[in-house]
């Protein structure tokens, strides 16, 4: 299946999909994998409210002022909220989401190094098992922010942490269009061969998705 892909790339024509469903000669099971992607939820949008059933509603928390500081990149009014109350550094959404993870999503690098430096637990696990780390491998789904990585690894970041999917840091830096994420996780030593509830591992899901550079 290497050769295929190499064949391709060399060619620069798109893999044509021989068999049903899409998926590749070397795929182990016969029944699509489910969606890889990771859409990003704003708890304060009115979308999802409306989807949440009314008996929950009371347990739905808004989003907090600290929360909202972080989000809006107002590194002086977290520092203001911080000092005054230090507990505030392990709040969470309604999602589990800490504020590190809402400093990658919303790119706040300045806010990142400073909750950092107030040791902000970076690996604090979301309600589906997610980390800041998955977060920031995985981007904004099409690229990856180098530096927000290293830096979290550098501040020990745990890679071999696997969400609710098993899926690791990993197997999201797959999805991004560059390789450098990917490439910097495995210098750190990262396990290359871990499978995700689908039975697939980073390099499968390379070749699934049709990045060659990915899986080379």
């Amino acid at each position: 299946y290497y050769l295929i892909l190499q064949k391709r790339d060399k060619e620069q024509k798109p893999l044509q999909w021989t068999i049903e469903r899409g998926l590749s000669p070397l795929t182990p099971f016969r029944e699509a994998p489910d969606k890889f992607e990771w859409q990003w939820i704003a708890v304060d949008s009115n979308k999802v409210k409306q989807t949440i059933p009314k008996h929950s509603l009371n347990n739905f928390q808004t989003l907090s002022p600290i929360m909202l500081a972080v989000r809006e990149g107002d590194l002086r009014y977290v520092k203001e909220l911080l000092n005054d109350n230090l507990d505030l550094i392990s709040k969470v959404d309604s999602f589990g989401r800490d504020l590190l993870t809402y400093a990658v999503q919303y790119n706040q690098i300045a806010i990142l190094k400073y909750l950092l430096e107030k040791q902000a637990n970076v690996n604090t696990l979301a309600n589906d098992g997610s980390t800041c780390l998955h977060r920031a491998c995985y981007g904004d789904g099409t690229h990856c922010n180098i530096e927000i990585v290293r830096l979290l690894l550098e501040h020990n970041a745990d890679h071999s942490i696997l969400d609710i999917h098993l899926r690791s840091p990993l197997h999201w830096s797959v999805l991004t269009e560059n390789i450098d994420c990917l490439k910097l996780l495995i210098d750190y030593k990262t396990n290359i061969h871990i499978k995700d509830i689908d039975g697939m591992t980073p390099a499968m899901w390379a070749c699934h998705l049709d990045k060659f550079d990915h899986f080379q």
